[in-house]
């Protein structure tokens, strides 16, 4: 998440517990940035199928759309990339 501090923190907690869609959705893209700073394939793929299930419990079609695929283009990318 985005090291915020204040009254910032306090509205983007709020922001965050709302159902909102866009809250949803911003939350998954910024808990995938951690997918890039893994070393270790396994842990990157554990960490891949722990987003996808988020990702389909998000009830957001685009981001299922990505989970249902299940990465497996980004495995690859980051399997060539270590």
């Amino acid at each position: 998440m985005i090291w915020v501090r204040g009254r910032a923190r306090v509205t983007l907690d709020a922001l965050v517990a709302s159902k909102l869609a866009t809250a949803r959705a911003w939350t998954l893209k910024d808990c995938f940035e951690y997918f890039w700073h893994y070393k270790s394939p396994i842990w990157a793929g554990s960490f891949l199928d722990y987003w996808c299930h988020r990702a389909m419990r998000s009830r957001l079609e685009p981001m299922q759309k990505i989970a249902h695929r299940r990465g497996e283009p980004l495995k690859l990318r980051h399997s060539l990339i270590r």
